[in-house]
This record gives structure tokens, sequence and C-alpha cells, in this order.
């Protein structure tokens, strides 16, 4: 994919990957919106006290799988706020990525996940 110059300045794209078919664990999903939710609910300085942390099993697959961590990382400068690390395995490839997010993103998964969860037990519960 060749990058676009927008006047002197090239715009490179981000890097995407996608796993197509992950089977995603309700129960993984719900440990996750729930520890979020319990650790959104602590004030800022009970917060900065005791930062998140947790593992899941995000989905996975056959030869795909996709684990979240949410904590600190030594080799991240974050500031303080969490880092959500993704890392991920789809065949002989091993990766993962890690960004700093923060109470506002961590509630938008949280509602994110809850949303996902009601929608499929409503539409199981359709058919």
């Amino acid at each position: 994919m060749a990058p676009r110059s927008v006047g002197m300045v090239s715009v490179l794209r981000d890097y995407g990957l996608v796993l197509k078919g992950l089977a995603i664990c309700v129960t993984e999903l719900e440990r996750l919106a729930t520890f979020l939710d319990s650790w959104l609910r602590l004030s800022l300085a009970e917060q900065t006290q005791h930062a998140p942390s947790i593992e899941c099993s995000v989905g996975g697959l056959f030869d795909q799988s996709l684990v979240m961590c949410l904590g600190e990382r030594d080799d991240t400068l974050s500031g303080g706020k969490p880092v959500a690390t993704f890392r991920y395995v789809t065949g002989r490839m091993k990766g993962e990525l890690s960004f700093v997010t923060d109470q506002s993103c961590l509630r938008a998964l949280s509602d994110g996940i809850r949303a996902a969860l009601t929608r499929a037990s409503s539409a199981t519960h359709a058919s």
C-alpha cells in the first residue's frame, strides 16, 4: 500500500491485523466487563493505588488466539495509566501490541462488551 502525500508530508496508514473466525468466550467477556466495572467504580485515588491487573483469553480458533492483558508494564512509559496489551498467535506468527489507555477508554470497552453481550443474549432468546 503506497503512502499518500499531503502537501510535502507523507501520511502512512496504521498497520492492520484481521483475525477472522475467532470464537469469543462469553464467560471471559463477562469476567472482563465485571472487572472493569469494579475498577472504574473506585475513586481516582484508589485507582492510582490499585492499578488494574487482569489477563483474559479474548478469543481462539484452532491455531489462533488473542489474549488481552491490562496493567502496568516496565517497558512502557505510561504516566501511571494502565497499559493494554494484546498478544496474538495465528499459525506460526506471534506478536503483541500495547498502548496506554485511560478510564474513559476502559469505560467505553466495558460498555461495548455489555452491549455486545446483550445483543447476543437477545439473538439467542429470539431464535
